[in-house]
């Protein structure tokens, strides 16, 4: 779609902050009940969450992993719809990764075997 190639555009070449990319990848999500259900907005939401949790929030700040959560639930939900797709699958990896970090050992061990 237009929209994703020129987000993709914006984002490669910095003109959006990522911040500006999670608002208006936000905004499609809930103005369009049909686009819920398309894995290119869903990884591409993973994604600009993944950036927002790296780039604007520190890492102590307890926003990080509801940042992350939020990606990961996005990242599930395409996952939901193609299990074999190679971007649901990085982010959701990506994701699940980041979240350990806020995890006992045991939990950790535990994501392993998700998926």
């Amino acid at each position: 779609m237009e929209i994703f190639n020129e987000i993709d555009n914006d984002r490669q070449e910095g003109k959006q902050e990522c911040n500006a990319v999670y608002e208006k990848l936000k905004g499609i999500y809930a103005s369009d009940m049909e686009m819920r259900g398309n894995i290119e907005l869903l990884w591409r939401l993973a994604r600009v969450c993944n950036d927002v949790a790296a780039t604007i929030i520190e890492p102590k700040d307890p926003k990080k992993r509801e940042i992350l959560k939020e990606g990961q639930k996005y990242a599930l939900e395409a996952y939901g719809i193609n299990d074999g797709d190679f971007n649901v699958l990085k982010w959701i990896a990506a994701l699940t990764g980041q979240l350990t970090d806020f995890l006992g050992t045991k939990e950790r061990i535990e994501q392993g075997s998700f998926f």
